[in-house]
């Protein structure tokens, strides 16, 4: 990597502040939370303050749509199922 970028890197923060959640937020909506009580869960585990508003943004960026997956629906073709279940290992340790 660029010396530059990795300097730049190490000394900030990225402005986009639920990138180290995203992770969790992905898995919560995967399972139907709501975007209510993905923030909810955000202020209680981390005391981290956000807006309804912020999550669903992040997760239209990464879906395309707010819209919840639908009871039944076929997950695994979006490797969304792969995801929670490693993320829920994770959480599980």
């Amino acid at each position: 990597m660029n010396p530059k970028l990795e300097k730049f890197v190490a000394e900030n923060e990225p402005h986009h502040k639920l990138k180290k959640y995203e992770e969790e937020i992905f898995f919560l909506y995967d399972k139907g939370y709501s975007h209510n009580q993905i923030r909810a869960y955000l202020v209680e585990e981390y005391d981290f303050e956000t807006t309804r508003q912020t999550i669903s943004k992040l997760l239209k960026k990464r879906v395309g749509t707010v819209a919840k997956p639908s009871v039944g629906t076929d997950s695994k073709k979006s490797g969304n199922e792969d995801r929670s279940k490693k993320l829920l290992d994770k959480l599980n340790q």
